[in-house]
C-alpha cells in the first residue's frame, strides 16, 4: 500500500475506443436495415452504459493515481471528450426511433460510412499514444485522417441542408431532420476536437 499506484489508462482508453467501433458500427446496421429502430436504441443504451462506466473509474483512477501518463487535466478531458462521441451517436438512434423516422435520407449512409472511418482512426491514434515509444509521425498522420474526414463530414452536413430545406415540404418532417443533421455534424467535430486533444496531450509530453 506504500508504493505508488501506476494505472493502465492505455487499457481504459483503448475500451473506450472499441466502444466507439461499436456503437458507430450499430450505427451503420442501423442505416443499412433501416428498421427495428427499438432494437437499435436498446443495443446502443447498453454501449453508453459501458462507456459512461468506464470514463467514471478514470475520473476515479485520476484522483487517487499517484502516477499519470500525461497531465491529469487533459487525460480527465479525454475521457470527458471519447465519452461525448458515444452518447451523441446514441442520441442519434434514439432520434430516430422517437421521431418515427420512416423515410432514409441519403446522406445518413454518408455519415455512417464517415463515422466508421473516423471510429477506426480514432482507434488508432489512442492505441498509438498510449504506447511507451509513441510515434509521433504516426499520431500526427492519424490526427491529419481525422481532420479530413471531419472536413467531409462538413460538406454532406452543408449540402444535406441544402437539399432538405428546398425539397421538403412538410415542415414537422424538416424540423426533425434539421435536428438529426445538426447532431450528426455535431458528432464529427468532437471525432476532431479528441484529436486535437491528445495532439496537445502528446506535445506536452514531448
Amino acid at each position: 500500500m506504500f508504493f505508488p499506484k501506476n494505472t493502465n489508462y492505455w487499457k481504459f482508453f483503448q475500451n473506450m475506443a472499441g466502444d466507439i467501433v461499436e456503437i458507430s458500427t450499430l450505427f451503420n446496421k442501423l442505416v443499412v436495415e433501416f428498421k427495428d429502430f427499438d432494437k437499435y436504441s436498446k443495443k446502443a443504451e447498453i454501449i453508453e452504459k459501458q462507456v459512461d462506466w468506464i470514463a467514471h473509474e478514470i475520473i476515479t483512477e485520476l484522483n487517487t493515481s499517484f502516477i499519470t501518463p500525461f497531465d491529469r487535466e487533459d487525460l480527465h478531458l479525454l475521457a470527458l471528450e471519447v465519452d461525448n462521441i458515444v452518447d451523441w451517436i446514441e442520441d442519434v438512434i434514439n432520434m430516430i426511433n422517437l421521431y418515427n423516422i420512416w423515410e432514409k435520407h441519403w446522406f445518413l449512409d454518408d455519415f455512417s460510412n464517415i463515422y466508421n472511418d473516423l471510429s477506426i482512426t480514432l482507434s488508432l491514434l489512442i492505441s498509438e499514444t498510449f504506447k511507451s515509444k509513441r510515434n509521433l509521425i504516426e499520431i500526427n498522420k492519424y490526427a491529419t485522417t481525422i481532420k479530413m474526414l471531419e472536413r467531409q463530414a462538413d460538406d454532406v452536413y452543408l449540402k444535406s441542408i441544402q437539399k432538405i430545406f428546398l425539397k421538403e415540404k412538410d415542415p414537422i418532417e424538416l424540423i426533425k431532420w434539421k435536428d438529426i443533421l445538426e447532431k450528426l455534424e455535431t458528432i464529427t467535430d468532437e471525432y476532431n476536437s479528441v484529436s486535437n486533444s491528445i495532439l496537445n496531450m502528446v506535445i506536452k509530453m514531448w
